[in-house]
């Protein structure tokens, strides 16, 4: 029997991409490891008007425009770790 997989909510999807640009990534990069809507950038462009990822264009080709985390950004990823983790605990009890 197949078994659907719940929707992330946005602060999962945030969390993943925080977590995919440790190092500099290019948007197919981040896009595909964060399993996202290619279409779909509003996640990419919140993060960057917030501060949260820093944006550097490739000025020699491909990938013309590539993400890596900020200091703010790294700590927004451990606090979303954290209430994942806590949300893990009550989520055994549901």
């Amino acid at each position: 029997m197949y078994k659907m997989k719940r929707r992330r909510d946005k602060a999962e999807i945030i969390e993943e991409i925080l977590q995919e640009t440790i190092n500099w990534k290019s948007k197919t990069y981040i896009i595909s490891r964060a399993n996202m809507n290619p279409f779909n950038n509003k996640y990419l462009n919140a993060l960057v008007k917030t501060g949260y990822l820093k944006e550097k264009k490739n000025l020699y080709g491909y990938p013309k425009y590539q993400y890596k985390i900020t200091k703010e950004g790294l700590e927004l990823l451990k606090l979303l770790k954290e209430v994942s983790m806590k949300l893990e605990k009550v989520k055994i009890f549901l």
